[in-house]
């Protein structure tokens, strides 16, 4: 779920399963699944939905008042207010989860994609399908740093032109045919884990 607001008006994107938002130059014309454009002298912000899974919502306010689904949003992890008390307050009671599972529910962690939670657990050596009750302390120490340094640098890095991150990072690697670790230079894993794609390294994460 992706949220963009002007002035008084405020934008409600769900993405849905296909949806995807696209930066492009202001000069490319809008293509045949674009939904929605908004032009700008520096850039074209396209929604892009070839299945229509995803939805818009326009919201206009009165008197800079904020609509109540945005102030009602939960902090995002890489924010001041997602501290390390309220990440251990979200984990109680789900000792059972995987952790893949887990961090792909919006309302726990908002923002985080599938790709974003398999480059977090490559960074916290840990694999998705382990249960969130098996984790030792210095797991779950590992696991909010990397949720939290994942989450700011995808901001930096990719926020900023929509350009993939480094060769380190595994985003670089997952989807390739004989990919690679960049760790431990061994094959990557795909499998299904909590009904979605996931990329792993078995060399590394336990």
């Amino acid at each position: 779920m992706l949220f963009a607001f002007s002035g008084s008006c405020f934008l409600e994107v769900h993405l849905g399963m296909t949806g995807s938002l696209h930066r492009l130059d202001p000069s490319q014309q809008e293509g045949k699944h674009d939904h929605l454009a908004l032009r700008s002298e520096r850039s074209l912000l396209v929604f892009r939905d070839p299945r229509q899974f995803g939805k818009l919502a326009l919201h206009e306010t009165l008197g800079g008042t904020l609509p109540d689904w945005w102030t009602a949003l939960p902090p995002q992890p890489h924010e001041k207010a997602f501290t390390r008390t309220r990440f251990e307050s979200l984990l109680q009671r789900r000792g059972k989860a995987s952790l893949k599972g887990l961090l792909l529910q919006q309302d726990l962690f908002p923002g985080v994609g599938n790709w974003m939670a398999d480059e977090i657990l490559w960074r916290a050596r840990l694999r998705p399908d382990r249960a969130l009750g098996t984790l030792s302390e210095e797991e779950r120490n590992a696991l909010f740093e990397q949720l939290r340094w994942v989450c700011r640098k995808a901001i930096r890095i990719i926020g900023k032109d929509y350009s993939d991150p480094p060769k380190s990072w595994l985003f670089r690697h997952r989807w390739k045919d004989g990919g690679v670790c960049p760790v431990s230079k061994t094959a990557l894993r795909r499998e299904t884990v909590a009904g979605r794609t996931t990329c792993w390294s078995p060399a590394i994460q336990v």
